[in-house]
């Protein structure tokens, strides 16, 4: 029996985004759902992801540091990889409890290889 391709959820506020992110990455083979934020997106749709990208609208570290926790409580225990205009390195989003964490505008490549790392290191945990 064939195993379903990692279904990622997209939580961009911006439309454009959203659409070019889910577009590239249904073209890699992933399902993708898409949503402007995580509170609307849906409990389903965050359940049954495997991965949640996540935008990250943060102007200081310390917004960031106080909207963490809500950004991975409505993750409900799914891994997401922060997007983010703030310069924040991936060790300080780890610390906060994220998957990994991309710098936006960042390169498509880097993204796909961000979200295969994050999906082969979940198989193997």
């Amino acid at each position: 029996m064939p195993q379903e391709p990692p279904r990622l959820l997209i939580a961009d506020a911006d439309p454009q985004t959203r659409s070019l992110l889910a577009l590239l990455l249904s073209a890699d083979a992933y399902q993708v759902d898409a949503a402007p934020s995580l509170m609307h997106a849906g409990r389903h749709a965050v359940e049954r992801a495997d991965l949640i990208l996540a935008d990250g609208c943060y102007t200081t570290h310390a917004a960031f540091a106080t909207a963490a926790p809500r950004i991975l409580a409505a993750a409900g225990g799914t891994p997401v990889v922060l997007l983010s205009a703030l310069s924040l390195e991936p060790d300080k989003a780890r610390a906060h409890g994220f998957r990994d964490a991309l710098p936006k505008p960042f390169d498509i490549d880097d993204l796909v290889a961000c979200v295969r790392a994050a999906l082969a290191h979940m198989a193997v945990a």
